[in-house]
């Protein structure tokens, strides 16, 4: 992919890409699943910080000095370990399940202060670790036209965080920022509150040949305070270091997939272990999002991105 873009944030902003892998199996309505993504390149992006609750603050003002912060993320691979159950109740479908999210990080950040110059590298929000539980409700009565609403909620929520405060006043070593263990909650960089968010989604299913489908998608998400968005025009050094909280709609966006069917393999259905019918498809994908709340820092208002994939079922 040209970024890995989670709900609306680009998680890679500036650097090559990202590839990844995705692996399901199902059995008796339970799907188990794998998913992992790794950064080509380097990232970088104008906060303090950057997460999958969104990064941290940006630009502001305290004490009567700007401080402009850039954070260089080296590396970045996520894995992913999901297990869903699904039932069909009548019309509807009905999805419960658990995610847990593993992130490694490696990144530093600089400060930039007005009068003073250029300060760090300093640490910064590193490895991050999730836990989410969800239900998900869709229908599939309408031809070509899956609706569905899902709701995910988190149950824990840690990583490697930093401690800032702000000195007094200006020891003669020139050092104005400083860092240490985390004792002082207001100073924190990572959101770490167990939020939820509601995601809204239409999908499509249409068969242009009988080796090409056009698959379009859109999606809405609101947050219940599991992101972060800046605070424009800071003046509490909080605020500037890490944000808020945000709580209303987060991004919507809209994209499609176009797969291409390159192989069809019919098994042979005799005996007990008779090898499964196998599919080999290309799948070019492109998306918009459209941030609806204040972007974090490394993300547009309008981001578009896209990718392919192979698709091996069996």
């Amino acid at each position: 992919m040209s970024q890995y873009n989670f709900r609306g944030t680009n998680l890679t902003p500036g650097s090559d890409g990202a590839g990844f892998f995705d692996a399901e199996v199902s059995k008796w309505g339970f799907t188990l699943g794998f998913f992992g993504i790794h950064q080509f390149g380097t990232a970088r992006a104008p906060s303090f910080s950057m997460g999958e609750g969104g990064g941290g603050g940006t630009s502001g003002i305290f004490r009567s000095l700007t401080f402009s912060p850039e954070t260089v993320q080296t590396r970045f691979n996520e894995i992913d370990v999901f297990l869903t159950y699904h039932r069909q109740v009548g019309p509807v479908d009905i999805g419960v399940g658990n995610i847990g999210f593993f992130i490694e990080r490696s990144a530093q950040t600089f400060v930039n202060v007005s009068l003073l110059g250029l300060y760090g590298p300093f640490p910064t929000v590193e490895d991050e670790q999730f836990d989410r539980v969800f239900i998900r409700i869709a229908t599939s009565v309408i031809p070509h036209i899956q609706p569905g609403i899902t709701y995910y909620q988190t149950l824990y929520n840690d990583g490697q965080d930093h401690f800032f405060y702000i000195a007094p006043h200006i020891p003669p070593n020139g050092t104005l920022v400083f860092y240490g263990s985390r004792f002082n909650d207001n100073y924190h960089e990572r959101n770490d509150r167990l939020g939820g968010y509601l995601e809204g989604r239409l999908r499509g299913n249409f068969s242009i040949t009988p080796r090409v489908d056009f698959n379009p998608y859109s999606v809405i998400s609101v947050s219940f305070h599991d992101r972060s968005e800046p605070v424009p025009d800071a003046v509490k050094f909080k605020d500037v270091l890490r944000g808020r909280s945000l709580s209303g709609f987060n991004a919507a966006q809209v994209g499609f997939e176009l797969p291409i069917h390159l192989l069809h393999v019919v098994g042979n259905s005799n005996g007990p272990y008779a090898p499964p019918d196998l599919n080999l498809s290309l799948i070019p994908s492109v998306a918009y999002s459209y941030h609806i709340s204040v972007p974090p820092a490394g993300t547009d208002r309008n981001e578009v991105w896209g990718g392919v994939k192979f698709d091996l079922s069996f």
